[in-house]
């Protein structure tokens, strides 16, 4: 009989994506794999007393993106799901000119205030590495 884990703990001690492999094992000796690469993103390594829970994996695509207020006067929060952690928003014209960025989202709610607040309507570019982009509209108005 194999041994069963049951809430088995794993540690991560390095930043970036790691690729996460599941085996479910049955009493007829099927044993099933499964395998998420990509998985979890990890921006600060957690000590081996830490341990690391993940409670959902949801893609970030264009219905789960919250802009609001929107429109709004060029101070706005973006909110979204777990999987934006690690991502990374460019805010551009519709002209594809960039207006500002950040780097690396590090909560699912951030808060933004665009330096340069002209009313118009703007695109708000979502990209991550090894993901699809996603854009929402957001609209300006003063």
């Amino acid at each position: 009989m194999k041994e069963k884990l049951e809430d088995p703990i794993y540690y991560y001690y390095s930043t970036g994506w790691h690729t996460v492999s599941l085996t479910m094992f049955s009493p007829d000796d099927c044993d099933y794999t499964i395998t998420q690469e990509n998985f979890i993103f990890i921006y600060e390594p957690v000590e081996p007393s830490d341990t690391v829970t993940v409670l959902s994996i949801e893609n970030v695509h264009s219905d789960n993106l919250i802009i609001s207020p929107n429109p709004n006067t060029g101070s706005f929060v973006l909110r979204g799901p777990e999987a934006m952690i690690g991502g990374k928003l460019s805010i551009m014209s519709l002209a594809g000119k960039l207006l500002q960025e950040v780097d690396y989202i590090r909560k699912k709610e951030i808060s933004i205030e665009l330096d340069k607040k002209v009313s118009g309507t703007y695109l708000l570019l979502f990209s991550m590495e090894g993901r699809d982009p996603v854009y929402k509209k957001m609209i300006i108005k003063k």
